[in-house]
């Protein structure tokens, strides 16, 4: 089956921040982009460019994630898990048709088989092809999907609170040395008795953070 035709909407767009994007109404059309594969979606944004079509392995999306997708520029993501498992409501499927992202889940495909890091790839709905080769197919996520997914899950947010309880104590169980402090730590060659560290964990609005805290540490 010969791949659709491509339309200029299709060409690569300058990457944006997530707070100055606006919702586009869904469009049947083809995207074309050079795929990029990542199995951990934090490390895959760092060599995205605008145009590329992401292609992860991310089970239920965070919103940092999605954030760091919009910004890197993508305008199309095929995931090889569920973008939303419905365990917990989490908002990236949210964040990233909003920002008019086609999200494509392919669960049960073989796109980190089918495909390799640079192929030139071509999204029509649901169906990806590769050199006019239909090499998988899943089911496309719209705005109004994800909403709704969002929504039911947060009804079941009683049993989400639960399981999460429930694996923390696992934890502590399985890590009950380290909150000891009984282990025995690597030799650093940076000296840090008597120095003020700052301690950086990639969330919600880190970056931001990090930028209003510029020139209070020296580095």
């Amino acid at each position: 089956m010969a791949a659709p035709r491509l339309t200029g909407r299709d060409r690569p767009r300058p990457a944006r921040r997530p707070q100055d994007v606006r919702a586009e109404p869904a469009r049947d059309v083809a995207h074309r982009g050079r795929a990029r594969l990542g199995k951990r979606t934090k490390l895959l944004v760092k060599r995205l460019q605008p145009g590329d079509v992401a292609v992860i392995d991310h089970e239920d999306i965070d919103r940092v994630a999605a954030d760091d997708l919009v910004a890197a520029g993508v305008r199309c993501v095929l995931n090889a898990a569920c973008s939303s498992s419905g365990r917990y409501p989490n908002s990236g499927p949210m964040i990233l048709t909003d920002a008019g992202v086609h999200l494509v889940d392919v669960p049960d495909g073989n796109l980190f088989d089918a495909l390799r890091d640079g192929h030139e790839v071509v999204v029509h709905a649901g169906r990806v092809y590769r050199d006019g080769e239909l090499v998988a197919e899943g089911t496309v996520l719209d705005r109004e999907a994800v909403h709704g997914a969002y929504e039911h899950a947060r009804e079941r947010i009683g049993a989400a609170i639960e399981a999460f309880a429930e694996n923390t104590i696992a934890h502590i169980r399985d890590e009950r040395e380290l909150l000891a402090g009984r282990i025995e730590l690597p030799e650093l060659r940076t000296r840090f008795r008597d120095r003020p560290a700052l301690v950086v964990v990639r969330g919600v609005d880190h970056q931001k953070d990090l930028r209003i805290l510029r020139g209070t540490f020296a580095t």
